[in-house]
């Protein structure tokens, strides 16, 4: 396909093409080439509602031109100079436009596209041609191509004799239909009591200056009652802590994994790769004489102390980023010696990266792409010193809380320390169904609640 017929492809989903009630006729200064036509020749016997024939005529005049307009327009098809004309009658309606493409002074390649009402047999059309005769090829754009074909052949020739025409297609009115702003009024300002319901609606569908006025009552009530059934009074419960006692069960998506201590830079690349991958189905690893399966969208983390500390500059204040050549250097040690950027780029691709170092804490969102990458600053107490250990005393209530299976003592804790719930919901919102790689980063919630010491958990 050609560049126009691709960009034709793209204007027509902007507009919308219409039947003109008589044809127009116009002179015009070719923007594209008849070869930019998807044409294909016709094979065999097949029923169309489309077709183009091309054909040489020679002018004699300006006024031929004016009398072949009227002609077309009086759908005397027969009566056109050859080879215009129509040989013989078809069964059906159609509609013809013409393309003049100037060759010469008096010589013209003239393109005519013929538009059944319904389906005709080809072998019908070929009786009463005198050209050659194509088929549009809409290839791939089948829904738009009537449409595209159309804005290329206006814009192939010197002169057309047209049928249709494009219009702007109307865009959607932003402003509430009168139906929304009813059930709005109706939501807002009616009857809050079961009682009220009939009296309030047969009074409002009969106020000419309300919204609802000329509504069914019958509507307006049930509308009501429908509110009335959807309002819930009581206090809804927005956390569902889940403690060490809730994650017993191996192999499943509510139940984390944990690779501490990790040494990744020894690990192979391949099995780092797909523990991280958490879209499989299935992921299984063999090690020694057992293996390990992982499900799909089970939170997986990895924690290693192996950074850089020496590639981070320490940022100013203010700053948000740091570029994403210098993050690669910061976890450039928890990788092979021998991985290839790519090998890197792949791991960057399954997983968040959360880096906690000397000055800030740099953190990856997973997915491709080179762009900076976001850092936080360390809070300061009142004598304005970072505060570097996140896993203050004020954490170990949790965590104790966690460990014992008790949510009731847990949610009391948050309440009186919220700023532990502060930062369990900080990493929430960093984890959540997605592998973690977690270096240098031991004394965060995630890491800290879930060590081996500490509870029955699987580590690989």
């Amino acid at each position: 396909m050609s560049d126009a017929w691709n960009h034709a492809c793209h204007i027509v989903a902007f507009h919308q093409l219409h039947e003109l009630p008589e044809v127009i006729s116009r002179s015009t200064t070719p923007e594209n080439d008849i070869a930019d036509l998807p044409l294909k020749p016709v094979q065999g016997s097949t029923k169309i509602k489309s077709a183009v024939e091309k054909v040489v005529f020679h002018l004699e005049n300006q006024e031929q031109m004016e009398s072949i307009t009227a002609m077309v327009r009086d759908q005397e098809y027969r009566r056109l100079p050859e080879p215009l004309a129509v040989k013989g009658d078809l069964p059906l309606p159609f509609t013809l436009q013409l393309i003049f493409r100037k060759v010469s002074e008096n010589k013209y390649d003239v393109i005519k596209h013929f538009r059944f009402a319904q389906k005709v047999d080809v072998r019908l059309l070929e009786a009463i041609s005198s050209g050659d005769l194509f088929l549009v090829d809409y290839g791939k754009n089948f829904r738009a191509g009537s449409a595209a074909f159309q804005y290329v052949l206006e814009r192939a020739g010197h002169f057309a004799i047209l049928a249709f025409h494009f219009t702007p297609k109307p865009t959607k009115n932003k402003e509430k239909s009168s139906l929304e702003k009813g059930f709005a009024y109706i939501k807002s300002d009616g009857p809050k009591s079961n009682m009220n319901n009939l009296r309030g609606a047969e009074i409002e569908v009969n106020r000419e200056d309300s919204p609802i006025y000329g509504w069914s009552a019958g509507l307006v009530k049930e509308s009501l009652k429908g509110d009335a059934s959807a309002n819930v009074f009581a206090r809804p419960t927005k956390n569902f802590f889940l403690t060490i006692h809730d994650l017993r069960e191996p192999g499943t998506r509510e139940r984390p994994d944990i690779l501490d201590d990790a040494d990744t830079s020894q690990q192979a690349l391949p099995k780092l790769k797909a523990f991280l991958d958490s879209s499989l189905e299935e992921a299984y690893a063999v090690e020694r004489w057992t293996t390990t399966k992982f499900v799909k969208n089970e939170l997986r983390l990895v924690c290693d102390n192996r950074v850089s500390g020496k590639a981070e500059d320490k940022p100013k204040h203010g700053d948000a980023t740091i570029p994403f050549t210098t993050f690669v250097d910061l976890i450039a040690p928890a990788f092979p010696e021998k991985a290839e950027k790519q090998d890197i780029l792949a791991c960057l691709k399954r997983a968040h990266f959360v880096v906690n170092l000397e000055h800030a804490i740099y953190m990856r969102p997973a997915g491709i792409g080179e762009g900076p990458v976001s850092l936080a600053h360390y809070p300061e107490d009142e004598h304005k010193i970072p505060m570097k250990d996140l896993n203050f005393s004020g954490g170990q209530g949790g965590i104790r809380c966690m460990k014992e299976g008790d949510k009731e003592l847990l949610l009391e804790h948050l309440n009186e320390c919220p700023e532990c719930l502060d930062n369990l919901t900080y990493i929430d919102a960093l984890v959540q169904n997605i592998p973690v790689v977690v270096c240098e980063l031991l004394k965060l919630y995630p890491a800290s609640i879930l060590r081996k010491d500490q509870m029955d958990v699987k580590l690989r």
